[in-house]
């Protein structure tokens, strides 16, 4: 892929998913969370905690990092947030799937504004599975686990690659 072929890309994606600039909202559209009981004001409060998290494991980024690095930091936030909100999560908890795409997501934007380095690996999306005539096609993401999600990314494993098929999917 040409250097501008790359740019074009990453601004197309930055104008059309502006709600991924935190990830969070990619992570909770069809995977659900909370518990049914779980007021605004308590969803916000995870959220702010959430946010700040995904920050703290984003800064690492500028400098390219390794897949290992990215699936420790997956397993660090899920460990986090089950740690301090367990009990207002659903009875799936704060899963892999779900620390799994904000990171990925919020790593990408980031790529794409030129914040960080190339992401280690590209958001999993049944659409980009699809897309790539992946053996896992037919795989949600929200029932993604860490030993699925490892196998997968041998597939895929340039960001480029997922920028191209997104864009192709998506219009």
């Amino acid at each position: 892929m040409t250097s501008q072929k790359e740019k074009e890309l990453k601004e197309s994606f930055l104008q059309r998913n502006q709600i991924a600039e935190t990830g969070i909202p990619a992570a909770i559209r069809r995977n659900k969370l909370y518990a049914d009981n779980i007021g605004h004001e308590k969803k916000q409060e995870i959220i702010d905690y959430w946010r700040k998290q995904l920050d703290i494991l984003a800064k690492k980024y500028k400098e390219e990092q390794s897949r290992e690095t990215f699936l420790k930091d997956v397993k660090h936030l899920v460990e986090n947030m089950n740690k301090k909100f367990g009990d207002s999560f659903s009875s799936t908890k704060f899963r892999f799937s779900h620390a799994q795409k904000s990171l990925s997501v919020l790593l990408k934007y980031r790529w794409c504004k030129g914040v960080i380095s190339r992401p280690p690996v590209c958001p999993i999306d049944r659409n980009v599975l699809h897309e790539m005539h992946s053996p896992y096609k037919y795989w949600s993401w929200t029932k993604l686990s860490e030993d699925k999600y490892y196998k997968e990314n041998h597939y895929y494993s340039v960001a480029q690659m997922e920028l191209e098929w997104f864009e192709n999917i998506n219009k």
